[in-house]
């Protein structure tokens, strides 16, 4: 009965190994690796795609503590000419804290987007510049 383990002298041909998986460590791998590597999904998205992105991660984000928000509160009383007055209410908490969400997310990305775009850098001033413009823009609210 052959062993499900093998040995060196199996019959198998020997596997091919990847080039990056055969680095020693303090080594660089090869600059084809490197690029491949360092790139992430973000990179490859035009300014618009990612303040898009943004705006609606905020909007999901924001929704959903809308509905955390909305338990917390108390169930107003019954009113005439409102079906489920509970559900009403959490579904505009609900699209309060969506909207207010995705306008904080979608200008922050889309100011950091520009200030990167005009500064020709790519640095924690784009982000601290959005995040400057976006909670000017809440507190102001």
């Amino acid at each position: 009965i052959p062993s499900p383990v093998s040995t060196p002298n199996s019959s198998l041909p020997p596997r091919k190994s990847q080039p990056f998986l055969r680095l020693r460590l303090g080594t660089r791998p090869p600059a084809h690796v490197s690029q491949e590597v360092g790139k992430g999904a973000m990179e490859d998205d035009s300014p618009a795609t990612k303040t898009v992105k943004g705006a609606v991660t905020g909007l999901a984000a924001g929704t959903i503590w809308g509905t955390i928000v909305a338990t917390w509160y108390d169930v107003p009383r019954v009113e005439r000419h409102v079906a489920l007055p509970g559900l009403v209410r959490t579904l505009k908490m609900c699209g309060s804290y969506g909207v207010t969400f995705a306008a904080v997310g979608g200008l922050y990305i889309g100011v950091e987007q520009i200030v990167q775009s005009q500064r020709k850098k790519r640095d924690f001033v784009n982000g601290a510049i959005g995040a400057f413009v976006s909670g000017a823009t809440v507190y102001g609210d």
